[in-house]
């Protein structure tokens, strides 16, 4: 990899080295396994975090959260942005150590 991120070579690749060469080679961590954490964002009860393997693909889980005066509207990995997943759809493990997945609420209006 160049130092802008470029990938040059690969793991195991063979690489010439010159009698002059100058030559800095960097390397890239990815994590092996990506923590999935389920946060009630307002509403009530617990789900248990899952551990998954980067790359692996995953079904998103029903809400066992509560929240009284509210529907679960999906899943958003920004506390306040549009739903991204519903229960059952399928997503790619991403190469990162934590995400948290936030309930959304839709507010179910007064029959006054």
């Amino acid at each position: 990899m160049t130092a802008d991120g470029e990938v040059k070579y690969e793991d195991k690749d063979a690489y010439k080295i010159g009698p002059e060469a100058q030559v800095v080679l960097y390397a890239i961590w990815v994590p092996e396994s990506c923590k999935i954490v389920f946060n009630a964002n307002g509403g009530k009860g617990s789900m248990e975090a899952k551990n998954w393997k980067v790359g692996d693909y995953a079904k998103m889980p029903d809400c066992t959260f509560t929240r009284d005066g509210y529907l679960f509207a999906g899943w958003s990995r920004i506390p306040t942005g549009a739903a991204e997943y519903q229960k059952e759809d399928i997503f790619k493990i991403p190469a990162e150590t934590e995400i948290v997945f936030y309930a959304l609420w839709v507010k179910i209006p007064d029959s006054n």
